[in-house]
């Protein structure tokens, strides 16, 4: 059986409850459109690559998909076609750079 960690299961796992509560609403409201953005950003990525590796070389693609998408926290980045593993906090930046523009940027966890 695939050992499953918290943050693969709960993107909230280690996040102290109530920390954004301090926000004025507006500024949730911002958060939260940031954060729908980037996931749907995300989404799209996941499905393109999908398909261009299913395309490219499909026996690269990892065997058990519930064990890739959940077996790992998603504090972690893994590739799909790849054995390769970086931190998502990399990947979170790679993908989207305008998040300097609005100060969500941390050069330390930046590649």
């Amino acid at each position: 059986m695939t050992q499953y960690h918290p943050a693969a299961n709960d993107i909230t796992d280690g996040i102290p409850d109530d920390v954004l509560n301090a926000l004025p609403e507006e500024a949730k409201a911002v958060v939260r459109t940031l954060l729908a953005r980037v996931s749907e950003r995300s989404y799209r990525r996941g499905v393109q690559q999908g398909v261009t590796v299913s395309q490219r070389s499909p026996g690269s693609l990892p065997k058990d998909l519930h064990a890739w998408r959940y077996g790992a926290s998603t504090d972690l980045s893994v590739w799909a076609d790849f054995d390769m593993v970086e931190p998502s906090m990399s990947r979170l930046y790679a993908e989207n750079g305008s998040l300097r523009r609005v100060g969500l940027w941390e050069a330390s966890k930046a590649r």
